[in-house]
């Protein structure tokens, strides 16, 4: 999918080599989203803006929620919300030349709910605010 503009979530559930190029996702005015969701599925997230409302505390001020068995990768995407790329339970996430503006946590691995084993490895991505929130169990790698 390419160039595809939404002010709703979207979710991607149980697809293997998808790729998302240029999506303008913008779930801000929306009363409950969980912003991008991938659930057990793999591929792509290129040149995409991806935003969720900062104000809004937990999963659904998210502006992704990858879980399960999700392998996502981003790459020179702008994100923004409560919780930049949220990754929990097994999800692994390759960040690469990404913006991320959060105000719970740019890289977020937090379940209360969850066993974690997700993590998350960033290569090149501009961070604002507070820049990880880890669960015993999760691992986040800089590069």
């Amino acid at each position: 999918m390419a160039g595809f503009q939404t002010d709703s979530q979207v979710m991607v559930w149980q697809v293997n080599d998808f790729k998302l190029d240029g999506l303008d996702m913008d779930c801000s005015k929306a009363a409950s989203s969980y912003g991008l969701v991938v659930r057990d599925g793999s591929g792509q997230v290129l040149l995409s803006q991806l935003k969720s409302d900062k104000k809004k505390t937990g999963a659904y001020g998210s502006a992704t929620h990858l879980y399960r068995g999700a392998a996502v990768g981003f790459q020179n995407c702008q994100i923004s919300g409560y919780y930049g790329i949220r990754a929990i339970e097994r999800a692994k996430v390759l960040a690469t030349n990404c913006d991320i503006s959060a105000s719970g946590a740019c890289f977020a691995m937090v379940d209360d709910n969850a066993p974690m084993e997700a993590s998350i490895t960033a290569e090149g991505c501009k961070t604002s605010g507070k820049k990880v929130e880890l669960q015993e169990g999760a691992t986040f790698e800089e590069m």
